[in-house]
């Protein structure tokens, strides 16, 4: 990792780095080199060569450099995804409702792994990738996708127009371990749903509406229940399942 080159920020401009913030702006950028390339990994340094993390590099866009380590000599590779995503599902476990085995496992600069969406069906994997960097560490992600869930099916939808932004093609939708004919079935609250991981939108289903679907379950006990925008039924199972009078 000492190869990596870095990048000197602006007097003053670490404050947001000290402060959490996962992006380098291009203005806050002092010294850099132009011949770098897109999804480079590069060391960050303040004005008085203060290490600050590793992140990856765009030239083309203004954000700069994405953070993704605040440790400046820690190696960006398989290992380095195993433990994050070890660390997140541990935490996401945690805070799971019961009799649920879909989730969202990686929620980009949210959840530390900036450009990069993770959603698990059960033991199906879908994820998206929408930067420059994480298009140059796909490997690794797989490899560490399959390491630590020992998965059936892990499916690419990175068939997104925002990758454009990065200065990357649309790409394929693509299926890199095992069979996905057919949408995979999982269990939300103890209700059994199904996602389209290969043509269905985003990685199939909205489940960041999880909590949205509960709190209107408790509302439909006994009503008549009209869902104009049903995509995969998400509310109206939830309305069913508890009690509705008509759905």
């Amino acid at each position: 990792m000492s190869t990596i080159p870095s990048i000197i920020l602006k007097p003053g401009k670490e404050a947001p780095i000290f402060g959490g913030h996962p992006w380098v702006f291009s203005n806050a950028i002092g010294t850099e080199d132009k011949k770098l390339e897109a999804g480079s990994l590069v060391r960050v340094l303040s004005f008085d060569k203060k290490e600050l993390g590793i992140g990856t590099y765009n030239p083309h866009t203004n954000i700069r450099v994405r953070m993704m380590t605040r440790d400046a000599w820690e190696e960006i590779n398989e290992e380095f995804f195993i433990k994050q995503f070890r660390k997140l599902d541990t935490w996401k476990q945690k805070h799971l409702p019961e009799n649920t085995n879909g989730y969202r496992l990686v929620h980009a600069e949210t959840d530390g792994l900036p450009g990069l969406i993770v959603d698990r069906y059960d033991t199906t994997f879908v994820f998206q990738i929408h930067t420059a960097g994480m298009e140059l560490l796909r490997k690794e992600i797989i490899a560490a996708l399959v390491q630590v869930f020992s998965p059936k099916v892990i499916v690419e939808r990175s068939d997104l127009v925002v990758r454009k932004r990065e200065g990357l093609k649309t790409a394929p939708v693509t299926v890199h371990l095992g069979s996905a004919t057919e949408p995979v079935a999982f269990m939300e609250n103890g209700i059994t749903f199904f996602s389209d991981v290969l043509k269905g939108q985003k990685t199939g289903f909205f489940l960041d509406q999880r909590d949205a679907r509960f709190e209107l379950g408790k509302l439909a006990k006994g009503k008549r229940v009209l869902n104009l925008f049903c995509y995969t039924g998400g509310f109206s199972l939830y309305a069913g399942v508890n009690g509705a009078s008509f759905v």
